[in-house]
């Protein structure tokens, strides 16, 4: 969806709030390692992480912290909505207004709209979610609602949706099982819970509620992420605003997974090789997010229209802002100048990195991946594979892509090294 952190904001740091590392007891270590030893072990510490000020603050009124029973109690909640959705009779009188219809004859594919959306949502963003779906057989029908201050948020979530359509099409063509990596709902939606209401993206649900999950679990999640643009990229798909608000949370084989979504911004690289770029549309989302060389041509043209390549570089370069910003809590890679935009005039310093993960293969990774010119990032095959000695040196618990154990002679790999 939009991005719901400010593009023109200099004042972009990231996740709200420190990271922190907790300091255990011998208590509380025996503790942990008691509970680790029941089903749900390795999750129970998920969200529970407390900063010092919530310690200060605790008589105050503050946020309910998410806890891992609290998460799963959302997501079925959210689940819930989505199974009792199915009648758009039941929802017209809360979109109204007119109607956008999009169809499709791709396979089954359910897109889902919960509404409806808090008070104080922000921005254009609102009307983004007033919509509900309708789907029968391999038809699928969108009808989105007009909001009367924002009308030309329509043919964002006209484009979304096209896009969401054009890329599971592709995908199952060329049977090519990207779930759990890839999401195929629209659901950075929000869900009324307990007198509170969340987003169910990765941003607002956890990182917003200040509990920072153990470095093991957002290291998987970083495997997740490449992962997903991997799949994407074997069918020539370009995901174009990686970022943590279009990150989403669900449940899969006993842990908690991240995939990536919404596709309003992607390029098929098969049929077409520039882009137009605008002075907003250009940045991936958020401008801490912008590749080097679309900053140097947006602010040479001053606003005006350009054109500029569709790389896949400019994916992993986003890709490793979303690592850097997941393992070390929030600043970005490179400091913000004017505009919000990264200053790439030094070399990225990975020096806050090794400082919470203390690996160096890590923070080489790293620093390949956000390289200022494209030629030197690697490309996402080759991010996919270092990854997995670095899971295992820190003991994650993860299934080796699929990916990987295709032939190396795949068509499918000569896209990912190709850009």
């Amino acid at each position: 969806m939009d991005c719901q952190r400010s593009s023109c904001t200099p004042s972009f740091n990231g996740f709200h709030g420190q990271f922190f590392v907790p300091t255990v007891s011998a208590t509380s270590a025996s503790s942990q390692e008691s509970r680790k030893s029941s089903k749900t072990a390795r999750l129970l510490d998920l969200f529970e992480v407390s900063t010092t000020q919530e310690l200060q603050t605790k008589k105050k009124h503050r946020p309910i912290g998410l806890t891992e029973k609290r998460l799963r109690l959302i997501l079925s909640e959210a689940k819930r909505i989505r199974t009792q959705s199915k009648n758009p009779a039941n929802l017209l009188d809360i979109c109204g207004e007119s109607f956008l219809t999009v169809s499709s004859q791709a396979e089954p594919l359910q897109i889902f709209h919960l509404l409806p959306m808090p008070p104080k949502a922000m921005g254009e963003t609102a009307t983004i979610h007033d919509a509900f779906h309708v789907n029968k057989g391999k038809n699928i029908t969108l009808k989105i609602a007009r909001n009367e201050k924002y009308p030309s948020s329509r043919d964002t979530l006209k484009h979304e949706i096209q896009g969401l359509i054009h890329i599971h099409s592709k995908l199952n063509t060329k049977k090519i099982q990207a779930k759990p990596y890839v999401s195929f709902e629209i659901e950075n939606v929000y869900c009324g819970f307990a007198g509170k209401t969340y987003a169910l993206d990765l941003y607002n649900l956890l990182f917003e509620q200040g509990k920072i999950p153990p470095l093991q679990i957002r290291l998987l999640w970083c495997y997740d992420l490449a992962v997903a643009l991997a799949e994407l990229m074997t069918i020539n798909v370009v995901h174009g605003d990686p970022k943590l608000e279009n990150v989403f949370c669900r449940e899969h084989e006993g842990r908690i997974k991240v995939c990536l979504g919404d596709f309003g911004a992607h390029f098929d690289l098969a049929k077409i090789d520039q882009i137009p770029l605008t002075f907003h549309s250009f940045s991936y989302g958020s401008c801490p997010f912008a590749d080097f060389a679309l900053i140097k041509q947006a602010v040479k043209e001053n606003n005006g229209e350009l054109f500029a390549a569709v790389r896949k570089a400019h994916d992993v370069y986003a890709l490793g802002c979303l690592f850097h910003e997941i393992l070390t809590g929030g600043p970005s890679p490179y400091p913000l100048g004017e505009g919000s935009f990264p200053d790439h005039s030094a070399p990225f310093d990975s020096a806050i990195l090794n400082q919470h993960t203390q690996d160096e293969n890590l923070c080489l990774l790293l620093e390949e991946m956000l390289h200022r010119d494209y030629l030197f990032r690697p490309n996402i095959f080759t991010i996919v594979q270092s990854m997995q000695p670095i899971l295992k040196e820190f003991k994650c618990d993860f299934e080796e892509s699929p990916l990987l154990k295709r032939e190396t002679g795949d068509s499918y790999l000569k896209n990912l090294e190709e850009d």
